[in-house]
């Protein structure tokens, strides 16, 4: 009987990492696959591609899944025109997140340089 629970603890230590790593596989695909519909209805909606970026991050157990949107600076009017097609078509377990552009405090002010060339 110690024999079993040996090779059962032994198969349990060597096949818990293959299976995590199979379903972290399949939640990675599922991120891609929904960065390429998300995608696909933004450049659809505007009649092309731009300058909307998509950045899909999977979800864990802990935490839903994530889709951030971002534009650079000035081409904001892009996320609204795309913002209701895109909103429609979030899969669950997924939140749908803008990111403000890089370089500009939530104030909209310039955030200031704090490096400087050197000379």
């Amino acid at each position: 009987m110690g024999d079993w629970i040996a090779l059962a603890v032994i198969a349990l230590l060597l096949l818990s990492p293959l299976g995590w790593r199979v379903w972290k596989d399949r939640q990675e695909e599922r991120a891609l696959s929904v960065r390429a519909d998300i995608q696909g209805i933004i450049d659809h909606c505007l009649h092309g591609q731009s300058m909307v970026s998509v950045w899909v991050t999977p979800g864990s157990l802990r935490r839903p899944g994530r889709i951030e949107l971002s534009v650079p600076s000035g081409w904001e009017p892009l996320l609204a025109e795309v913002w209701p097609a895109v909103l429609a078509s979030v899969p669950g377990g997924y939140e749908l997140v803008t990111m403000p552009p890089r370089g500009l405090r939530p104030e909209g002010r310039p955030m200031p340089q704090t490096l400087r060339r050197a000379a």
